[in-house]
């Protein structure tokens, strides 16, 4: 038959525990009850036994003495005899059926004598006779003792057996029932005093089916969904300070550095933080929670470039119980060989943008938990990320000039206002340029303002690529743009004769029809700080000045402000 522990915890309960050893008390009682009672009646019967046998040796002495009586001697009278007859009578019934043939005998004796009257032989035989039963009845009176004593000594030993069984066993289950009582209690109040002292989930050890058992797993259910609960609010309050730090962050790398740390509360080896550059086709490792290895001639990419792995391609995570069995992430291992890995992507926009990939020395580490853990905050890191670069498109679109996408008038005065203190504190000089497509008008006119567009695109492109690193350009209103470099005028002379050749071979045949080229060419004005002036207005101005001394000189030149210049244009005005 199968085990059924349920049953046998219903059964074993500590009320049916009590139930069935108060029965058990109560069976033993009248055990013990039914024994003495037993016992009781067979000492009174002994003591009846005992009072009839003295009765019979009162009357056996009686009839010795009856029979030694003178009236014996000489002959029997009728009195006397009958006196006898009811003796023996009375006899009979005390003395049982034992003495019934030597009674019987004795009645014959007593007939014969009444028949013959001879005095001197019946009563010599007669008293013989009564001699004979004393004797019988003495040994039987002793045998009776004998057995009494036997009884009575069986008696109190099987009384004091039952009564030493029935106290071990009481014993027994009164401890057995105390140690079920008083240890889960005693376990249940140091689980309690242990919550009282702030622990999270202490367990109490259920080794029993009864109630304490019951109440033993109720506890460990309590403390366990408290434990949950508990962790639950920390980890929210992790997320919530967390998100506070996304939300202080100005760059990806400081979300970067904020997520790595909130990992650190894991069992990691490594952590790796990939953000897919498509311009590279791949991921490269942004961050990392520990050093990498260095790289060497059959190792890694110096820049730890990886290629575009599932995670990201896909979208969804990757769990590896086994790294030791992986063929998978083998990219992104680094020199891991042992352990589990746990690779989930990180989707900004609903794109992914890349991975977080986490390593840990442990088999089969990534449970449903610990999971849920750190999507919660690569999810936060994600919508960061997502916001920061938002912002960022936000803050170039409102800093970019959207028809030629290079930097607009407000970025362009905020930038120079800048560079003109840099250059002051460095004494170093500073050359503006404005610059301006000669007769533009007259282009739209001719050919469109949609030819204009076209013009204007391609023209700031051309200026853009032709510059180098550090020097700005940005459209100063309508067909104006503005350079700034650092350098002096002469060297901004020269940047200008080249950006003047360039655009001088543009070519736009696609306006006309007959595939003629149409060309265009630029006036330039040159202003440097701090010889032209020393606020931003006034370096503007000077290289206005410039620029419209370029095109009183008939255009497609280049111009550079100069104190005289600009006293004769004061001068004018």
């Amino acid at each position: 038959m199968p085990h059924n522990p349920h049953l046998l915890s219903r059964f074993l309960t500590l009320q049916n525990q009590i139930k069935f050893g108060t029965i058990f008390l109560l069976f033993a009682f009248v055990l013990v009850a039914f024994t003495f009672l037993l016992g009781l009646h067979q000492m009174l019967a002994i003591v009846s036994w005992n009072a009839q046998a003295h009765e019979a040796t009162n009357r056996l002495n009686a009839i010795d003495r009856k029979l030694l009586d003178d009236a014996f001697k000489d002959r029997a009278s009728t009195l006397a005899l009958e006196s006898l007859s009811d003796d023996v009578t009375t006899l009979e019934k005390l003395l049982g059926q034992d003495a019934k043939p030597q009674l019987a005998q004795f009645q014959s004796l007593l007939d014969n004598w009444r028949a013959t009257s001879a005095a001197g032989e019946p009563v010599g035989k007669l008293r013989a006779q009564v001699r004979e039963l004393l004797q019988a009845h003495t040994q039987l009176v002793a045998q009776k003792q004998v057995e009494a004593e036997r009884l009575n000594r069986r008696l109190l030993i099987s009384s004091l057996a039952l009564c030493g069984f029935i106290g071990t066993l009481l014993l027994i289950f009164s401890g057995r029932l105390s140690r079920h009582i008083t240890e889960p209690a005693q376990q249940m109040l140091v689980a309690m005093e242990r919550v009282a002292l702030g622990e999270v989930a202490p367990k109490v050890e259920d080794r029993s089916g009864n109630e304490f058992g019951q109440l033993a797993r109720a506890f460990n259910h309590m403390a366990t969904k408290l434990s949950e609960r508990q962790t639950r609010n920390r980890e929210l309050d992790e997320l919530y300070y967390f998100n506070t730090m996304l939300q202080t962050s100005e760059s990806e790398a400081e979300i970067h550095r904020a997520l790595l740390q909130q990992m650190r509360t894991l069992s990691l080896s490594q952590a790796l933080i990939l953000d897919w550059e498509k311009e590279v086709g791949g991921l490269l490792v942004m961050a990392a929670l520990y050093p990498l290895p260095e790289p060497d001639a059959s190792g890694f990419n110096p820049n730890y470039q990886i290629p575009l792995c599932r995670v990201v391609r896909a979208g969804r995570e990757l769990v590896l119980p086994d790294l030791s069995e992986d063929l998978i992430c083998t990219n992104c291992h680094f020199g891991q060989k042992h352990g589990s890995a746990y690779c989930v992507p990180i989707i900004s926009g609903g794109k992914p943008i890349g991975a977080l990939h986490l390593v840990s020395p442990h088999l089969d580490y990534w449970t449903v938990e610990r999971q849920r853990f750190i999507k919660a905050f690569v999810d936060q890191s994600a919508a960061a990320i997502n916001n920061l670069r938002l912002m960022d498109q936000l803050r170039g679109r409102a800093l970019m000039d959207e028809q030629t996408q290079v930097h607009n008038r407000r970025y362009l005065d905020d930038y120079l206002h800048k560079q003109l203190a840099v250059a002051d504190r460095q004494r170093r000089p500073l050359s503006v340029m404005m610059i301006d497509i000669d007769y533009f008008k007259r282009f739209n006119d001719t050919y469109g303002h949609e030819a204009g567009d076209v013009v204007l695109k391609q023209f700031a492109q051309t200026l853009k690529g032709a510059l180098r690193e550090g020097e700005l350009i940005a459209r100063y209103g309508g067909e104006e743009f503005t350079i700034v470099m650092h350098g002096t005028a002469r060297e901004a002379m020269t940047l200008a004769e080249r950006l003047r050749r360039a655009v001088a071979s543009l070519s736009f045949s696609q306006f006309t029809n007959n595939g003629e080229d149409v060309k265009i060419t630029m006036s330039i004005g040159i202003a440097e700080f701090p010889s032209s002036g020393h606020t931003l207005e006034e370096i503007l101005k000077a290289a206005d000045l410039a620029l419209y001394q370029a095109k009183d000189a008939g255009r497609n030149c280049v111009k550079v402000a100069t104190r005289t210049l600009m006293r004769v244009r004061a001068a004018l005005q």
